[in-house]
This record gives C-alpha cells, structure tokens and sequence, in this order.
C-alpha cells in the first residue's frame, strides 16, 4: 500500500514539473505574443474550437481552427492557454 502513494506522489510530482518546465519552454519561444493560426481551411465542415492568448488584452478567446494552418499561439484548451501564457 505504502509503494503504491509513494508512486503515485512521485507520478504527480513528475507531472507537475513536467507542465512547468513545458510552460517556460514556449514562453521562452515568445508564443503568446505571436497571432492564431490565420485559419486556412482544409475541411470546414471539420473545424475544432481552439484558444489563443490576445497580448493586447491579455486574456485567452476562442477561435475555429481548421486543421491546416501553422502558428505556435494555439492552444486546445483554454486552461492550458491560461498556463502558458498567464501574464
């Protein structure tokens, strides 16, 4: 029993820096003050949410990203948005 909290505090802890390390990697490459991808469409009917973090307002919106566009400022959850760019 006491291997497995010991693992499983270990798994956490692992985690919880792995996300921090991530989160200064991509601020590091200055992501959240370049724009969302321009929207280049490859199917429309195929479109997912995604969020990007607005520099000038500093907060993150929602757009309809459709697959084929490049940008780093493109995030597929707004809480992940919210880490990485927190200001």
């Amino acid at each position: 029993m006491n291997t497995w909290i010991l693992v499983l505090l270990a798994s956490v802890t692992l985690f919880q820096w792995t996300a921090a390390t991530v989160g200064t990697y991509y601020k590091e490459l200055d992501m959240c003050s370049k724009p969302p991808p321009s929207g280049n469409s490859c199917n429309a009917s195929d479109s997912s949410e995604r969020w990007y973090f607005n520099s000038t307002q500093e907060k993150c919106l929602c757009f309809q990203y459709f697959g084929c566009s490049q940008g780093i400022n493109n995030f597929p959850e707004e809480e992940i948005c919210k880490q990485t760019c927190k200001p």
